[in-house]
């Protein structure tokens, strides 16, 4: 019997730089890091303005109950869901449990969470 091919069930994360380019990052471990250095962040983002932090602006991390973006920025980061702004700096903890469609700001990029699952 054939194995079915999981990997379309797993979350991932589209991450749109400013100048429009598109990646498509598969989320199949517990935690990701996000910012602008590479080599030092699962996802880097480039920005030469320097508004980015350049180790860990924000972490992605996967727990039972769902996944948890934390913010670990100065410049903060926003999720939208639904047509409304969420600053996590504003939260407690600066993190909130996140859902499939939601919208991640940081500065000039927007990534995207999608877990087909839900």
């Amino acid at each position: 019997m054939d194995n079915p091919d999981l990997s379309n069930l797993l979350p991932y994360v589209t991450v749109t730089a400013p100048d429009r380019q598109v990646q498509r990052v598969q989320l199949s471990e517990a935690t990701y890091t996000i910012g602008r250095l590479p080599g030092m962040n699962s996802i880097y983002l480039l920005d030469e303005e320097g508004v980015v932090s350049r180790i860990h602006h924000c972490v992605l991390e996967r727990k039972p109950e769902g996944w948890w973006l934390t913010d670990k920025s100065t410049n903060g980061t926003i999720v939208e869901r639904e047509g409304q702004s969420v600053q996590l700096a504003d939260q407690p903890g600066r993190k909130l449990l996140i859902a499939s469609e939601d919208i991640i700001r940081i500065h000039t990029w927007q990534i995207e969470f999608v877990d087909p699952a839900k």
